[in-house]
């Protein structure tokens, strides 16, 4: 088994160089693959299915691969200039999710004052509990930031 990240995004870049991938395919189309390899996660998540989850993941990280090497980026750099970005980042977790600090009056356009909160209208929960407004339409604050108040 290959252990090393760096060796395995080479062979990637070697495989698609080989199957012409990388020279014949555009940023903006190995973004949209990317897109519907992370809608397969979305699906793997929904359907608690933990071996297409591992190949959904695996399959996304494929075509970043494939989409830093169109764009004459190199994913470790992306990686790294990430990390410089995030590191010192304040926030908090808001329904599983981490929100930076400049970010959490914005949720929903102003402060999160009880009073002033609104619901989605068409929120749906299936068996996991999770919002299908986050996955099908976007943000559900409800469910997203796990902020609660009433839906009527």
């Amino acid at each position: 088994m290959i252990s090393d990240l760096n060796e395995l995004r080479d062979k990637v870049v070697e495989w698609a160089t080989q199957k012409g991938i990388l020279s014949s395919t555009t940023s903006d189309k190995q973004a949209l693959k990317m897109f519907e390899e992370a809608g397969e996660i979305a699906a793997a998540l929904c359907r608690n299915d933990r071996t297409k989850l591992i190949d959904s993941i695996g399959d996304t990280l494929v075509c970043l691969i494939c989409l830093s090497e169109v764009c004459d980026l190199s994913l470790e750099g992306c990686l790294e200039v990430a990390y410089s970005e995030i590191s010192g980042r304040k926030g908090e977790m808001r329904g599983g999710v981490f929100v930076k600090t400049e970010d959490l009056d914005d949720l929903i356009g102003e402060p999160l004052d009880e009073d002033k909160k609104r619901s989605c209208m068409n929120c749906q929960v299936h068996d996991s509990g999770e919002c299908m407004d986050v996955l099908s339409k976007g943000s559900c604050y409800k469910h997203k930031f796990g902020v609660n108040y009433d839906t009527a």
